[in-house]
């Protein structure tokens, strides 16, 4: 069987790439989470280790000194959950579908920072993420990965977007990634 031959980030990019594909494929929200929480860690970790990503550094601002671990805690919750059963064999948890896509999107953000090119799948999930929060995020995030060539179907599926359920969403942002904005008219028609 053949090798390859990888480095963090380049399995990070993978993870995320792959993250965003199987949520616009609507794919299995718990498979999901596992992916981006293991590119998202790689990420952090990088960003921790240089100490000059700006962006991640106000994240972490957020953090009261001495509850670090704490804060790190909660947030990777999810993800421990998913993969460690030794303190909780018999856990259950409620795993919020959309948990998934803020782990994307930070992931993304912080895989830019590094210095690498945000590829096609970051700059699609961003855009779409920011079309539905476009109320909250800096319309500056959008400029910072360009837009990803979505301009023919974006003020359309823009204004319909807040309308849609989750699964038109998740059709909406898997049209974005494949170019094929052909279904666009009859989605956004039916809202």
């Amino acid at each position: 069987m053949p090798k390859i031959t990888i480095n963090k980030l380049d399995a990070a990019r993978r993870q995320i790439d792959a993250a965003i594909r199987m949520t616009f494929a609507d794919e299995d929200p718990v498979a999901i989470h596992s992916v981006i929480s293991a590119g998202n860690r790689i990420v952090r970790d990088i960003c921790a280790k240089r100490g000059d990503i700006e962006s991640y550094l106000r994240f972490t601002d957020w953090i009261k000194p001495g509850c670090e671990k704490q804060f790190w805690n909660a947030f990777n919750e999810s993800a421990n959950f998913i993969k460690h059963a030794d303190d909780d064999p018999d856990g259950i948890f409620e795993l919020d579908d959309e948990a998934s896509d803020f782990l994307i999107a930070f992931s993304s953000k912080w895989y830019n920072d590094l210095g690498n090119a945000a590829t096609k799948e970051m700059k699609t999930f961003i855009t779409w993420w920011a079309m539905q929060h476009d109320n909250v995020v800096n319309p500056a995030v959008i400029g910072h990965f360009e837009r990803a060539g979505v301009d023919q179907a974006f003020s359309e599926l823009k204004k319909a977007m807040a309308k849609f359920n989750r699964k038109d969403k998740l059709k909406a942002g898997k049209m974005l990634l494949t170019g094929d904005v052909s279904d666009s008219p009859s989605l956004v028609g039916r809202y």
